[in-house]
């Protein structure tokens, strides 16, 4: 038997035993009878809520009643006295009573009193949009029979819901009498009177007015298709639901034309469900000693077979993280799975170890070769990410040069002669850039371009470029050709402000822009061989320290007339 087979019979034994005990337990004990003792417990808990609102609406229709049978109100309806409605509708009435609205409608529909009034801050407000409407012939409030002179329950006027009695106004001694007309009197469900629920039934109860149509379908399709006990209540229960927590259940409160507008959710601790637990936990206990002997035996197996094994495993491969050192290997013992993987590892070291080399000649080459390329600061911004690098200098020096007569030479020498005449001249130029920390930009044909004062500002960036120069036209009067020809130079230099930078995607070359650039491949392009031509804003960076010949005034293609100097020799 292998090292699998044996871990997961033995673990298979252990487990199967004691999970199949737990959740025996868990069925008979927790999910059959103290589920059943938390549905008790919540239909109770709703019926109670369901008593104290069923109160608040009693008390109302009380109210209403001996209001609405009053003889000083049915007085009123006929003669509609102002007096009436201002010695018995103050503000106090409102406070005494308990409650939010009064309206006394006839029969017709008008108002003939209407007033709301906040509790809470003692002050009259409007009513609910809606209120008056309420009112009109043939509305449910006010559709009474011989055997039924009042109407109450909930409404929803707007986003508020209100408990509400309407009474027909009948006098004192006509109890059975012709009604004159509407006495409702209005207690809004606000968040006030959802605390004194609170407060009355212990419970913590959260009101959802139910503000839109859809919702109002949706919780009537619930009352449809749900059965649960006091179905046939006035106030029908939702099912319940729950977590690890809690359990809550909601009540509707429908409308006198049995509408849905809002529900009342109760919810309650799961103290029942708790003390399931607790029961679980001391038939867990027994259990878990009965299975010690098997959970021993499990982590002796395991420690000796796998445990141990895997730790020398680890600990080896967080070495090789930590230390980054790929010529250690893992030791391995046995010939099982776990052997095989640390063989399988030890092989996959040799091969990062080998690649891991490979990589980093590769990336030195790489590194080298980009640095040839573009300056050391410009190649960073790019590993870094930025795809169009470009920045304005202020203070830049920028030399072009140029051989003359390179056209004739080249007719005059085979190709492999011309390069390599080419390659001496330039590699010699490129020392001087290395050893004057200058910037090559570019070759094209015999012409070589050299800037100072980029990609790192310097001071004394003019100062280099006429180094530069006098070294490349010291250099070129070197250099023997075949036929003992000689080689001249012409060179151009200008100081300014340049725009420099690397864009496009292929092919990176670092290039520099602006009119600086310009005027410095004129000042070469209308030079003189062997000389070298500065402009007036060289000039005065130099005429300190290096000696000038006035060549005056020039017209320059593009420019127009421009005063140059040569560059001579150094003080």
């Amino acid at each position: 038997m292998n090292l699998r087979q044996r871990t997961i019979l033995v673990m298979a034994l252990g487990f199967v035993s004691l999970l199949g005990a737990l959740y025996t337990s868990v069925a008979l004990i927790v999910n059959h009878r103290f589920s059943r003792l938390e549905t008790q417990a919540m239909v109770q808990n709703l019926q109670r809520v369901q008593n104290v609102l069923n109160d608040e609406v009693m008390l109302l229709e009380k109210l209403a009643f001996d209001w609405g049978v009053w003889d000083e109100i049915y007085a009123f309806v006929g003669d509609r006295n102002p007096e009436f409605v201002d010695r018995n509708f103050d503000s106090e009435t409102f406070l005494n009573l308990g409650i939010n609205i009064v309206v006394i409608a006839d029969l017709d529909g008008n108002i003939l009193v209407s007033k709301a009034v906040d509790l809470t801050a003692q002050a009259v407000v409007e009513l609910p949009p809606g209120t008056v409407e309420l009112f009109e012939p043939g509305r449910p409030i006010v559709a009474y029979t011989p055997a039924r002179r009042r109407n109450s329950g909930f409404i929803q006027l707007d986003d508020q819901i209100l408990f509400f009695a309407a009474q027909g106004i009948l006098p004192n001694d006509q109890t059975a009498g012709e009604i004159q007309g509407t006495l409702l009197f209005g207690k809004l469900l606000n968040a006030e009177q959802v605390a004194h629920l609170k407060d009355q039934t212990k419970l913590d109860i959260e009101l959802k007015p139910l503000e839109t149509a859809t919702a109002r379908q949706a919780i009537a399709q619930q009352l449809a298709t749900t059965a649960t006990e006091n179905r046939a209540s006035a106030m029908p229960f939702l099912r319940q639901n729950s977590d690890r927590q809690r359990i809550w259940a909601a009540m509707v409160l429908q409308a006198i034309n049995s509408e849905p507008i809002a529900v009342l959710e109760v919810i309650m601790p799961r103290t029942i469900a708790q003390e399931g637990r607790i029961l679980l936990t001391y038939v867990t206990g027994a259990l878990v000693v009965v299975s010690l002997a098997f959970g021993a035996l499990i982590l002796v197996d395991l420690e000796k077979h796998i445990l141990s094994r895997l730790a020398r495993l680890t600990q080896g491969v967080q070495q090789v993280g930590e230390s980054h050192d790929l010529t250690q290997r893992m030791p391995i013992t046995g010939r099982d799975e776990l052997a095989q993987l640390g063989q399988q590892i030890n092989q996959m070291l040799t091969e990062l170890e080998r690649s891991t080399a490979e990589l980093q000649t590769e990336r030195a080459n790489a590194e080298r070769l980009l640095l040839n390329i573009l300056p050391e600061p410009i190649a960073a911004q790019l590993k870094s990410g930025e795809t169009a690098i470009a920045e304005q200098f202020e203070a830049v020096t920028i030399l072009f040069a140029d051989i003359v007569g390179f056209t004739q030479l080249s007719a005059q020498l085979s190709a492999v002669e011309v390069v390599q005449f080419l390659n001496q001249a330039f590699s010699q130029f490129d020392g001087y850039v290395e050893e004057l920390g200058l910037e090559k930009i570019k070759t094209i044909g015999d012409a070589y371009m050299v800037a100072a004062g980029l990609p790192i500002p310097r001071p004394d960036h003019a100062v280099a470029i006429a180094q530069m120069a006098l070294k490349m036209q010291t250099a070129t009067r070197q250099i023997q050709l075949p036929n003992h020809h000689t080689l001249q130079l012409r060179v151009g230099i200008n100081t300014g402000v340049v725009v420099a930078g690397v864009i496009g995607t292929k092919k990176f070359i670092y290039d520099l822009w602006g009119d600086t650039v310009n005027i410095a491949s004129r000042m070469e392009s209308h030079g003189q061989p062997g000389r070298i031509q500065v402009t007036e804003h060289t000039y005065h960076h130099l005429k300190g320290q290096y000696e000038f010949e006035p060549r005056g005034v020039i017209e320059v293609k593009g420019r127009g007339p421009m005063s140059t100097y040569w560059l001579v020799a150094p003080k």
